[in-house]
């Protein structure tokens, strides 16, 4: 695991421009762990699984993305599972090989779909993600977080109304579980 990169809440805000348009909650100077139970115990659900999506390093970002899109309780299509199964390659063996095999599912599939997303977050994690005729067009460093975010999110629409709050407390616990981990890591 990665050392956990940022000080403060405002610190992550701060890395990824993107960032603030996906919090309604304006970040402290509190750690990120802390800022990330503070928004939870405040029931700002979806500004701590955004939160969750910039403050993981990539892989981290996406193994969470596929453990939250893998536990709202739906079935998962064939293709889903391929999408699932194509991101946590990469997880496991970050190179530029299974990233280019995500990024190829994650094209080729419609994007209404949480595992498709987390499958692009590890396919926009790094490299080229596109050739244009004004050439190569190169992932941006908050990709993979929106992507990742993307995939929880819709992942939480497909769950009944009444398990939600469950739904996006086992993905802030998942993410709470990786950072601590980081900030365990020596």
């Amino acid at each position: 695991m990665a050392r956990l990169r940022f000080a403060t809440a405002r610190e992550v805000i701060g890395a990824f421009p993107f960032a603030r348009y996906d919090l309604q909650t304006k970040p402290t100077e509190q750690p990120p762990v802390e800022f990330i139970r503070s928004l939870a115990a405040s029931d700002a659900y979806r500004d701590a699984v955004s939160f969750c999506a910039y403050v993981l390093p990539r892989r981290e970002a996406v193994w969470w993305a596929c453990q939250c899109a893998r536990a709202n309780g739906k079935s998962l299509l064939p293709e889903e599972r391929a999408a699932l199964d194509a991101a946590e390659a990469w997880v496991r063996t970050p190179e530029e090989d299974y990233r280019q095999a995500a990024l190829k599912f994650g094209t080729e599939e419609p994007t209404d779909s949480a595992a498709i997303w987390a499958c692009r977050a590890a396919a926009f994690s790094g490299g080229i993600v596109s050739n244009t005729p004004k050439g190569p067009v190169r992932a941006q460093p908050e990709a993979t977080a929106r992507a990742a975010r993307a995939a929880v999110l819709i992942a939480a629409a497909t769950v009944e109304s009444r398990g939600q709050d469950k739904y996006f407390k086992f993905c802030i616990d998942e993410c709470l579980q990786l950072l601590q981990r980081d900030e365990g890591s020596d």
